[in-house]
Parts: C-alpha cells; sequence; structure tokens
C-alpha cells in the first residue's frame, strides 16, 4: 500500500527518531515503467527455499510483483535448479520463459557435479527452454569457478555470447 511503502522509504526512521512522517503518495519519488524509468532486474529466482523468505515463487506471482513494483524484465533462475534437480529447475524456467517472454528471461542452471550431463542440459535450456544466459552457483554446488568442471559452462557462455551469473 501507499503507506507500507511510505514507512519502508524512511517513516519508520523518523517515528523512531521521534520526527514527523511524511504523507504516503501513491506516485513514487522517482517513477518506474512506463512513464519513467524502465527496469530490468537482472537476478532473482523462480521457486521458494527454506533459508529465506520469498513472498512469491511462480512465475506469474513474479509477474504480478513486476507490474506492481514497475519492473520491465526480470532474469531468474530456478531454486530447485540451482539445488537438487538442475533439470526440473530448468523446465519450470523454461514454462516461464514460454509463458511470459516478453518480461521473463531465464537462467539455465549449471551444475558442475554433473559435468558429463551439462553439454546436452545447456543444449535443451538455450535450444528447446529459450533461456539466454547460465547460472554458475559454487557455494550451494560446493565448487570453485576455478574447477576443471566449470569450462565447459564457460566454454558455452562464449560460444552462446551469454552472460553467466555467478554466486
Amino acid at each position: 500500500t501507499a503507506a507500507q511503502r511510505a514507512d519502508i522509504a524512511g517513516n519508520n526512521l523518523r517515528r523512531l527518531l521521534g520526527l514527523p512522517g511524511r504523507p504516503p503518495s501513491e506516485d513514487p519519488r522517482w517513477p518506474c515503467g512506463k512513464s519513467g524509468y524502465r527496469v530490468f532486474d537482472i537476478h532473482g529466482h523462480l521457486g521458494l527455499w527454506c533459508r529465506k523468505y520469498y513472498r512469491d515463487g511462480t512465475a506469474e506471482q513474479m509477474v504480478a510483483r513486476m507490474d506492481a513494483l514497475g519492473i520491465e524484465r526480470f532474469a531468474v533462475s530456478d531454486i530447485v535448479g540451482i539445488g537438487s534437480d538442475y533439470r526440473a529447475g530448468n523446465d519450470r524456467i523454461g514454462e516461464g520463459v514460454a509463458a511470459y517472454p516478453d518480461r521473463i528471461v531465464g537462467y539455465a542452471a549449471y551444475n558442475p557435479n554433473y559435468e558429463s550431463e551439462m553439454a546436452g542440459e545447456m543444449a535443451r535450456c538455450f535450444d528447446d527452454l529459450g533461456c539466454s544466459g547460465i547460472k554458475f552457483h559454487c557455494n550451494l554446488h560446493d565448487t570453485s569457478t576455478e574447477a576443471p568442471s566449470y569450462r565447459l559452462g564457460f566454454r558455452i557462455a562464449q560460444e552462446r555470447a551469454c552472460p553467466i551469473l555467478c554466486h
């Protein structure tokens, strides 16, 4: 709501300091979207994660949140894809890209612990699912980007001229 945005934008701190709050405004101070700045969020996730609260988990919920915030496009990987099941997560990214091709940009989850499967999986993600980038998650995969098992991912990114988002 406008009141909640005003609280987040400074009224909570003003109350703590004993200062008067500012009235809520329906118009953002720096408008985003068609009437203002174009916003492309380059890092997000579909799905829910047990270690962190995410309010929205589905592509449909994400697009509704994007509309509310004035975000034009959103580049995402899937929580399951970077965690326990790269194939299932990449499938969900493909579904999100197919449902919202002008809004969602997909990162294909690359898991270096399954290096022998990654060439085929990356081809499927780019050629069949419409992904446009690769997601490395070194922490969850317990593998440094200097490890030989990531070389294939770097080579694919170079061949496809695509970005890599690396944790």
